[in-house]
């Protein structure tokens, strides 16, 4: 159509972006879908990005690691939407507090 009607599938593509949304659908069993109308460039431009930051832990991980793909690239969705720097790996324990009191400088203990 594009060849046949240039002008008109430019005009439709603009009309369709001012349509663009995000979305969540519920699924089953605590999961959902997370959907989104974008324009086609930008949308495959997404899908790229996280597939190449998945395909770099896939091809780094270790032996313990048994997620397919798929599922690393949703790990790496959630994580760059929100806002984590270290993508779709496990995220450490926090480190337990020290159970005595940590000396402070001297203000606040008069010589």
């Amino acid at each position: 159509m594009h060849t046949v009607d240039p002008a008109g599938a430019a005009e439709r593509a603009r009309a369709r972006k001012k349509e663009r949304r995000v979305w969540v659908s519920p699924g089953e069993d605590g999961t959902s879908c997370l959907s989104a109308v974008l324009p086609a460039d930008e949308a495959t431009a997404c899908y790229q990005r996280v597939d190449q930051i998945a395909q770099g832990i896939a091809a780094h991980r270790g032996g313990g690691d048994s997620r397919s793909r798929d599922q690393i690239r949703a790990d790496v969705l959630v994580d760059l939407l929100c806002g984590r720097v270290a993508h779709a790996v496990p995220h450490p324990e926090p480190e337990p507090e020290p159970d005595y009191e940590v000396p402070r400088s001297g203000a606040e203990h008069p010589g």
